[in-house]
């Protein structure tokens, strides 16, 4: 009770929450359900693989969900609990590699981001090798005896949900998670659109019709407002976050002149100056109206951007992109972002786009919080280049939902300062890249904001910036690398807890002749009462 499947409408049905599982096992291709009190009852079935961790809980305790069990998922046998014969898991492929069925499993295992795979004959013998989080009830059963798949043992406990937005009421967003941009300067870009603050003309929340679910609108619209000729609105989240899973379920818009996007800017400016894009951009999607189905995925730093014209970005065509939802996942790393688009049955179909941390702040400044940008800006440097058609007007963008999840990939860091340039560079070279507890930690030299990076001074800072450590720290590496030093340290944890741990394990010990102190700390706050 008091939960629900997101979309996958089959049909629905009047009936009371008692029968609705009956209704779904009578109605073909049905595999789960949700019952509401709409209507005196209803009882939406759904399509498509699930297991019930889809299920997200609501406010309504009249609410009912469920999962038909049996039927063709019951035909897979499996085998040491995590493998079969005859099924198969359908999209999500990372990459495949040619090996024996035997040793599929193993190579997920030692692919990053694998959780499931798939074994086939092909081309003498082919390992599938999937990401996202799955259960066995998502493999489908299939008529060839020599196919193979399989489940990683803890697969779906990596990534965690830590936030989302259904968008399922009538009415203005909530302000609570979102806030806006206002006002018509043309946003750097040379747009032609005011955006708005707040306005349901411009920004809303709508339930589908006959449904509990909804989705948020965004729309442009042709009226004066600010001395420009078109209103729109650009909508951001009060969360911030670094690394995990963004997902976003979205519908976009055609006409040309228009410039939707689903994008990421830094919380705050850490790096070289206050000017784009010094601290990084994330574009998970853009799409300009004169040529509607193709999806752009750009990021920009220091090093790369458009006006330099070598900007990391690539793009697909996605022919139902305006007509149907489809699902645009960032997935980042300390180390990597890659972003896709898909559908519901499998949300990884087409990586757009991959990035690989390399070089300095310049090239990866993406190791800070940043927030989510949605908007559909009307003209522009882009948008705009072919003009503008006024007789599209109105045009709305549909989010359906966001999501954010996160896996157990840490982000703690820590601030170090060494009294001498030897002992900064006996850290980086023991330290940089090194696996502790399974994680790569990351060492790098840390300046001023105002300092540029190839000074004299920065050469000889003493102080680092230690990133994604694990509070299992080896005490034989600690002596190796501080035991010369005078350094001392700040490091932050994601959570109490993990912050106890690191006292605990660490207070106390004797690195060559000194001693390490660890203790707790906590930030004075500013105009605090007592």
């Amino acid at each position: 009770m008091s939960c629900d499947f997101r979309g996958n409408d089959l049909s629905n049905a009047l009936t009371s929450s008692e029968r609705c599982g009956g209704k779904c096992g009578e109605t073909q291709g049905c595999t789960h359900f949700t019952w509401t009190g709409y209507s005196g009852g209803t009882c939406w079935m759904k399509s498509g693989a699930v297991s019930k961790t889809d299920a997200f809980s609501t406010n309504d305790p009249n609410m009912v969900c469920g999962v038909v069990n049996g039927g063709q998922q019951g035909a897979i046998q499996w085998n040491g609990n995590n493998w079969a014969k005859s099924c198969d898991f359908r999209g999500n492929d990372l990459f495949n590699v040619r090996v024996s069925a035997e040793l599929c499993g193993g190579k997920c295992v030692e692919t990053q981001g694998c959780t499931h795979f798939t074994w086939t004959p092909y081309n003498g013998g082919t390992c599938w090798m999937k990401s996202g989080a799955v259960s066995k009830s998502d493999a489908v059963p299939t008529n060839d005896p020599n196919m193979i798949c399989g489940v990683l043992e803890n697969s779906n406990s990596d990534w965690t949900r830590v936030w989302e937005d259904n968008f399922d009421w009538n009415g203005g967003v909530d302000p609570n998670r979102w806030e806006f941009d206002v006002g018509g300067d043309g946003w750097g870009n040379n747009e032609q659109q005011y955006y708005t603050n707040n306005r349901l003309e411009n920004a809303r929340c709508e339930l589908f019709p006959g449904s509990t679910n909804g989705r948020l609108i965004v729309e442009a619209r042709r009226e004066n407002m600010g001395n420009k000729q078109y209103t729109s609105a650009r909508l951001k989240s009060k969360v911030k976050w670094t690394y995990g899973r963004l997902q976003i379920r979205a519908k976009l818009p055609d006409g040309r002149g228009l410039w939707p996007a689903l994008w990421m800017l830094p919380e705050k400016q850490t790096y070289s100056n206050t000017y784009w894009p010094d601290n990084g951009e994330i574009d998970l999607m853009e799409q300009v109206g004169y040529d509607p189905l193709r999806v752009v995925s750009t990021v920009h730093t220091q090093a790369y951007n458009h006006m330099k014209g070598n900007q990391p970005t690539n793009s697909i065509i996605v022919n139902d992109a305006v007509t149907n939802f489809k699902i645009y996942t960032l997935d980042w790393n300390v180390d990597k972002i890659e972003m896709f688009v898909g559908d519901d049955a499998n949300p990884f179909a087409n990586r757009i786009l991959v990035w690989n941390k390399q070089g300095d702040w310049t090239q990866w400044p993406f190791d800070k919080p940043f927030f989510i940008l949605i908007n559909i800006a009307v003209g522009g440097s882009w948008g705009g280049s072919q003009g503008i058609d006024n007789n599209i007007f109105p045009r709305r963008m549909e989010i359906d939902w966001i999501i954010k999840d996160e896996n157990r990939q840490s982000k703690d860091y820590g601030f170090v300062h060494f009294e001498t340039q030897e002992a900064v560079d006996n850290a980086i070279d023991k330290l940089n890249g090194m696996l502790l507890g399974g994680k790569k930690i990351y060492v790098v030299r840390c300046k001023p904001h105002n300092q540029e990076a190839d000074s004299e001074k920065a050469l000889k800072f003493t102080d680092l910036i230690i990133t994604n450590f694990d509070d299992r720290l080896d005490k034989q590496i600690l002596s190796e690398i501080f035991f010369k030093s005078k350094g001392f340290g700040f490091c932050s944890f994601e959570n109490p807890e993990e912050a106890k741990q690191a006292v605990e394990a660490l207070n106390g010990y004797s690195i060559g002749d000194t001693q390490l102190y660890v203790v707790g700390y906590t930030k004075k706050k500013l105009n605090a009462k007592t």
